[in-house]
């Protein structure tokens, strides 16, 4: 099918990744993974060495830095013959934008916090809509951040809400949708 998106969300180890994997290499064609995890710190950097390790080396794997040009990179893919693209994840990206506008207070006060939360969800959308015209298959994974306790502090607070307006978007939008539990995809959504 062209332009298919499949969206892949669960908790945190809860096999998306591996999921994602495993639907590529069934494609059987070339993959390309955006990887939108920044090595911040030494546990950061281990994930991604350990989230490297379970990628086919074959594949293209770009680490993000211009997290607003995805759809332009994404575009790019089709042209070097890409048939599928996984982004790993909607989530890391979203918590990447957010931390550039709330810079090193990390506080976001009044018309800052609007401006934020709309330039994140119109980004998020924008990029979400731009994946529709990839002539393949678009994999997004995303952590499902609504389902633990209201988090402490206002900037964690935002970034669920925006998580979860994000997730709700790519889940409506997407050809297929699964829940990771334990492992285990079970079927949200099936054309």
């Amino acid at each position: 099918m062209k332009n298919k998106l499949i969206y892949i969300t669960g908790g945190a180890r809860s096999g998306k990744s591996a999921m994602a994997v495993k639907i590529a290499e069934k494609s059987g064609g070339r993959t390309a993974f955006l990887a939108t995890a920044e090595p911040l710190d030494s546990e950061m950097r281990e994930r991604i060495r350990i989230h490297r390790r379970g990628r086919p080396a074959a594949w293209v794997t770009l680490e993000l830095s211009d997290y607003r040009n995805v759809a332009g990179i994404i575009s790019e893919l089709a042209d070097k013959k890409c048939g599928v693209v996984i982004i790993d994840c909607l989530t890391l990206w979203i918590s990447n934008l957010l931390g550039r506008r709330a810079g090193k207070s990390g506080e976001l006060t009044g018309r800052e916090y609007a401006l934020a939360v709309k330039e994140v969800v119109c980004e998020i959308s924008a990029n979400i809509n731009a994946f529709r015209e990839f002539p393949g298959t678009v994999i997004i994974v995303s952590n499902e951040t609504g389902m633990g306790i209201v988090p402490a502090n206002q900037l964690a607070r935002i970034f669920r809400d925006i998580c979860g307006k994000a997730n709700q978007y790519a889940a409506e939008i997407s050809d297929e949708a699964f829940l990771m539990v334990s492992g285990i995809p079970v079927v949200l959504k099936s054309r």
